[in-house]
């Protein structure tokens, strides 16, 4: 059995709903259909920093890895770690966490800056990607609508899919506040995307050539 492993925010948060015998989003589809093991590190709340280093941190073997890329105004949330996120031990951003955002927005208020520092920041994750893990499959999604120019920076290695994921999150019985739908989709919204996503990973190598798929 090949192994999937996922990080990012609240939009691949797995572990956040309970598993069921029929599938009940994109993720257990595509697991079920692949037959993939899936170790889930999505958390709510949680920043590209947070991201990458759970990412940099984990250290078991996999086959396919997903991000699900933030919003780069994110701060760096020290209790989501891979441990935390695996036992369901943590919660909303605490006292400690709010105090260090705010001397994160101190010095980095200026949108134009974040946007520089996550363009640096995952432009050398990208780097690190290429040379560390050439044989792995990497699919790069992209939560929130941030800029006319898209995101900061565009993964050369894996597969970048269009639109944000919250563009899916609209369609049918889309929830503005406290939305306990399984990654912010609809149940008919999960099945199509998982078709276009199992769509991806079949015709990987085809795909591999254009660098960016919209589904």
């Amino acid at each position: 059995m090949n192994r999937l492993v996922t990080f990012g925010d609240s939009f691949i948060a797995q572990r956040n709903y309970f598993k069921d015998i029929k599938p009940k989003s994109w993720l257990d589809i595509i697991c079920k259909e692949n037959d993939f093991e899936l170790d889930g590190y999505g958390c709510s709340e949680t920043g590209i920093l947070n991201t990458i280093m759970n990412f940099k941190r984990y250290d078991k073997d996999f086959d396919v890895c997903i991000f699900a890329w933030t919003d780069p105004s994110r701060d760096y949330l020290p209790t989501r770690t891979l441990q935390a996120i695996r036992s369901g031990d943590y919660q909303s951003i605490t006292d400690k966490e709010k105090k260090i955002g705010e001397k994160y927005y101190k010095y980095f208020s200026d949108d134009s800056i974040r946007w520089l520092l996550g363009e640096a920041v995952l432009g050398n994750f990208d780097i690190e990607l290429q040379e560390l893990y050439p044989d792995k499959k990497f699919i790069h999604l992209y939560c929130f609508e941030i800029s006319d120019k898209f995101y900061p920076h565009i993964f050369k290695h894996g597969i970048n899919i269009k639109p944000e994921l919250i563009k899916f999150s609209k369609l049918l019985d889309f929830k503005t506040d406290k939305d306990d739908r399984p990654l912010h989709m609809a149940e008919e919204v999960h099945i199509s995307f998982a078709k276009q996503v199992n769509k991806v990973l079949e015709e990987w190598d085809k795909s591999f050539t254009k660098n960016f798929v919209n589904i």
